[in-house]
C-alpha cells in the first residue's frame, strides 16, 4: 500500500543497514614489489621471494590508505597467498587495519611448472610481438607471459571462484581484503 511517506537516506552506510541482503565490501590487492620481480623469474612455489626495501614502503603506504578507507567498514579479515611476498604485504595491512590474517592456498601463484625459478626477457619486443601472435593464433584467454606447461587460466579461474563461492557468504556485510598475485587480480576482474 502507498502511505505517501517519503523516507530520506542520508548515506550509503544508511542504506546498507536496512538492506535486507547485505554485500561483502571487498579489497583486492596485488603484492608489493618483491625481489622475483626485480629479477623478474616465475617464482609460484612457497615460500618464494620476500619484499624489497621498495616493496615494503609500498606494503605499508598501501596499507595506510586501505586502512583510511576503510574507516566505515573496518576490514575484519585478510586472505591472503601463503608466498612470502603475498604474506608480508598482507601483514602490513592486517597490522594498519587490525583485522585478521588467513592464508589460502587457493589465493597462491599460478604454477609455473617447469619454468619455476627461471628468468624470461620480456623486454625483448620481438619476442612479445612472437608471443602475441602465437596468443592470438590459439585464441587462448592467457597472457603473454604464461607458456605450455603452466596452469592455466581456466584452473586459476576454478580456485578463484571456488574462493569466492565459501568466502564471500561469511563475510556478509564485513568489509574484506584479498591479497594475491596478478593473473589472479585480473581473473577476479
Amino acid at each position: 500500500a502507498i502511505t505517501g511517506e517519503v523516507e530520506v537516506i542520508g548515506s550509503r552506510d544508511e542504506l546498507m543497514a536496512k538492506a535486507p541482503e547485505r554485500f561483502t565490501k571487498v579489497f583486492v590487492l596485488r603484492h608489493s614489489e618483491s625481489e622475483g620481480n626485480v629479477k623478474q623469474i616465475y617464482q609460484g612455489k612457497e615460500p618464494g621471494t620476500s619484499l624489497t626495501e621498495r616493496g615494503v614502503k609500498m606494503a605499508n603506504a598501501t596499507a595506510k590508505l586501505v586502512a583510511e578507507k576503510s574507516s566505515v567498514h573496518p576490514l575484519k579479515v585478510i586472505y591472503c597467498s601463503p608466498l612470502d611476498r603475498t604474506r608480508q604485504t598482507a601483514e602490513a595491512l592486517a597490522k594498519a587495519t587490525g583485522a585478521t590474517l588467513v592464508i589460502d592456498d587457493r589465493l597462491r601463484e599460478v604454477n609455473f611448472g617447469e619454468y619455476e625459478g627461471k628468468h624470461i626477457d620480456f623486454s625483448d619486443l620481438a619476442f612479445i610481438r612472437e608471443r602475441r601472435a602465437h596468443k592470438m593464433d590459439k585464441g587462448t584467454l592467457e597472457s603473454v607471459y604464461h607458456f605450455h606447461g603452466m596452469e592455466t587460466w581456466a584452473s586459476c579461474e576454478l580456485r578463484m571462484s571456488e574462493f569466492l563461492d565459501e568466502t564471500l557468504p561469511k563475510h556478509k556485510g564485513d568489509a574484506i581484503a584479498i591479497v594475491t598475485h596478478a593473473d589472479l587480480v585480473m581473473n577476479l576482474k
